[in-house]
């Protein structure tokens, strides 16, 4: 999660957070929600297994609901739930990924039902609540008038008439390797590189042809020619 820097109040002090999910699974995760909503809490949808969207009060009006929420039972079972100013963003992945990841800022708007601290670290139990309402000082939400969009439907053709070229978008992913890049070795072990850059610094010499017990692939699981001269630099790079 890498929030803009408007989320903090200041400029380049924002703060940025990773959430990962690993090992295998210890839960059956919640798809459906049930139960009697807190005070104040206007609607909650579910965003995707495991993951509950709610509808609360202005920020301004109750700056502390979400650290509240976090610790409401009727929630127990759900390991992340973000506050929205609209539940409807829920119902779109590209709303709720804009409006979650730009309206918020780890440091100040994560919350969780038990924080520990051990050893200078902080450990969450869930439910982990963003709290991705509205803030203070943010800027305004840009929104298309009815007008300018009536415009651009009705000349869109006329703009693009060949398209927004995704057909050459398509044929590159079919014609290039996409990083990362992964080498499985004879042993068993698997390297992965995420640039050219990371391949000429770290491979060292290497010839994908002449090691056929090393599998090169890319991250859509397709064989990979790859070749490092004795410079240190990618000689060849492409599909099988």
């Amino acid at each position: 999660m890498d929030t803009l820097d408007y989320t903090s109040g200041k400029v380049n002090e924002g703060s940025k957070a990773i959430m990962l999910g690993l090992g295998d699974p210890i839960r059956e995760l919640p798809r459906e929600f049930h139960g009697e909503l807190p005070r104040e809490v206007v609607g909650a949808e579910v965003f995707c297994p495991g993951c509950l969207v709610l509808q609360g009060v202005p920020y301004e009006r109750d700056p502390e609901q979400a650290a509240r929420l976090a610790g409401e039972p009727v929630f127990a079972d759900w390991p992340l739930i973000v506050l929205h100013d609209e539940v409807q963003v829920a119902h779109s992945t590209t709303d709720f990924l804009w409006a979650t990841w730009t309206r918020f800022e780890p440091a100040g708007d994560i919350h969780a039902a038990h924080v520990k601290v051990e050893r200078h670290h902080l450990f969450y139990r869930g439910p982990i609540v963003i709290d991705a309402r509205t803030k203070p000082g943010f800027p305004a939400e840009l929104i298309v008038r009815d007008d300018i969009r009536e415009l651009a439907d009705r000349r869109w053709r006329e703009y693009f008439p060949t398209g927004l070229h995704n057909r050459d978008m398509k044929a590159g992913l079919e014609s290039e390797p996409v990083f990362p890049i992964s080498v499985r070795w004879d042993s068993g072990e698997v390297d992965s590189f995420e640039s050219v850059e990371s391949i000429e610094t770290d491979l060292e010499v290497f010839d994908s042809e002449k090691t056929p017990e090393c599998e090169v692939t890319d991250v859509l699981g397709r064989r990979v020619r790859l070749r490092v001269n004795d410079r240190l630099e990618l000689e060849e790079f492409s599909l099988v």
